[in-house]
């Protein structure tokens, strides 16, 4: 299976532009850190179920994770 690279680029960059470390993340989402390291660097695809976890902590649409439509930081932010 291809990985599209450009995903873990667009979620590091909301994780980053949120202030957070990736342990951060996995902790408050529950995906594994290694799992999260994985997809960041495009070695890993991001699975359905690992996608809606991240929309949710985000609060953020599949599509713009995805790169479906511009992508614009200021729109997702992790909110406690």
């Amino acid at each position: 299976m291809a990985v599209d690279k450009s995903v873990g680029d667009r979620l590091k960059g909301f994780r980053m532009f949120n202030n957070l470390s990736v342990d951060e993340v996995a902790e408050r989402t529950g995906v594994g850190l290694c799992t999260l390291k994985f997809i960041e660097s495009g070695r890993y695809p991001v699975s359905s179920d690992i996608l809606i976890k991240l929309c949710d902590f985000y609060h953020d649409q599949p599509n713009c994770i995805l790169g479906w439509h511009g992508t614009d930081l200021s729109t997702s932010t992790y909110k406690e």
